[in-house]
């Protein structure tokens, strides 16, 4: 506007002789940004307290576009490469370490990180569908943190790769709670009852349970091979898809994203797709390499479809 404009000369302490038109001439005609910013911002050293300060709104929708964008990236990288760790083990990470521990470390920012946002929330921590949606999303951490990871007789992980889900889970706890607890409206009391919430709700809650059932699945042969190696999964979705753990928990962050409607969940549900899906598919070749006798029928990651 004209008013800032002008404002923004007298604090600059451009003489006011010059006409608005050489100015602007000027600044079109300046070599570099750094000879702009030298001559007419390092005049007075104060100059930041008259700009408008970012919000922690402008800051949460730069985090969430890029979070999405590094979801995209990692999808067409994890088609060129594979993560180092479980049956895909390899040399030439770095260094490694214990896999349970691992996992406690890399997996527990996020439900930390969530109840933060909860505790110091403004909206939704009161009312019955912010509760579910607490219960929802820690119930599935404090397993995948502290229980699912003192099941696991894995080899060593690389510490590399448990750093960068560090470096995913820290702002996906944080995106996810604070849109619920912060940005997004109220959700009424009678939200719980509307189709939105149930339907997310219990597409949520399957996708839990054959998350957590190909878990134990999976648990269970290796424990029956008694280091013999791998062995073809057998039973529940595991007769569908070959990494039916997988496609647990996609349908599970997919039930997550209806039921919220929160666009931060979207983008989750997003991420664990592009991070998931490539690996299922890479199991998928893997094991019709490894047996003969796969069956023909099993699909990587969407049942009867992918």
């Amino acid at each position: 506007q004209p008013g800032d404009i002008a404002l923004f000369l007298r604090l600059q302490a451009i003489p006011r002789h010059r006409s608005t038109r050489e100015i602007l001439a000027t600044f079109q005609t300046m070599a570099s940004v750094s000879a702009f910013l030298h001559t007419y911002l390092a005049v007075d050293l104060h100059v930041a307290e008259y700009l408008p300060p970012a919000s922690e709104w402008d800051v949460f929708r730069f985090v969430n576009l890029v979070f999405f964008a590094l979801g995209v990236s990692t999808l067409v990288a994890l088609f060129f490469t594979t993560a180092p760790y479980g049956k895909y083990s390899r040399s030439g990470w770095g260094p490694t370490m214990n896999a349970k521990l691992a996992w406690m470390l890399m997996e527990a920012p996020s439900p930390l990180v969530f109840a933060l946002t909860f505790l110091i929330g403004d909206k939704n921590t009161n009312t019955l569908p912010g509760l579910v949606f607490a219960t929802m999303y820690l119930v599935h951490y404090i397993n995948r943190s502290f229980i699912f990871p003192l099941t696991l007789k894995s080899k060593p992980y690389p510490v590399s790769v448990a750093a960068l889900a560090v470096l995913f889970n820290i702002p996906n706890g944080y995106l996810n709670g604070r849109m619920i607890y912060h940005f997004m409206s109220t959700y009424s009391e009678d939200y719980v009852y509307s189709f939105q919430f149930v339907a997310g709700v219990a597409v949520f809650l399957f996708g839990m349970r054959v998350n957590w059932s190909s878990d134990a699945i999976l648990r269970d042969l290796k424990e029956a091979s008694k280091g013999e190696g791998y062995k073809i999964p057998r039973g529940g979705w595991f007769e569908y898809v070959s990494a039916a753990n997988y496609f647990g928990e996609i349908v599970e962050w997919t039930g997550w994203a209806i039921a919220t409607g929160s666009p931060s969940a979207a983008v989750f549900a997003l991420w664990t797709a592009f991070n998931l899906g490539p690996r299922a598919v890479s199991h998928h070749k893997w094991y019709k390499r490894t047996f003969r006798a796969y069956p023909k029928e099993r699909k990587a990651l969407i049942p009867f479809v992918l």
